[in-house]
């Protein structure tokens, strides 16, 4: 499980084993499901375009993917990546 936190609305998201969901007002609604088995495994938000970052290791041995989720749960790009993806990097 991973989290992280959009510094303008407070909303807290949360990675777990069926996608991503978003707590605000103590409320839980879901944002993102994840239809496959591939390996979702870290969570980060960036900032500058308020969007969620997923790093997906599909099998763990083919190439990840990193999807690029906007807060309303909409895929806006899928980026493939290398073996097991480990860290994202946002610039403010």
């Amino acid at each position: 499980m991973s989290a992280c936190v959009d510094p303008f609305t407070g909303a807290l998201y949360v990675l777990h084993a069926t996608g991503v969901s978003r707590i605000t007002g103590g409320r839980l609604s879901p944002v993102i499901s994840r239809t496959s088995s591939d390996a979702w495994y870290s969570l980060t938000w960036d900032r500058r375009a308020s969007r969620l970052i997923i790093g997906n290791a599909r099998n763990y041995v083919t190439d990840g993917e990193v999807i690029v989720v906007d807060s309303a749960g909409v895929v806006v790009r899928r980026v493939d990546v290398g073996i097991n993806p480990g860290s994202a990097v946002t610039v403010d």
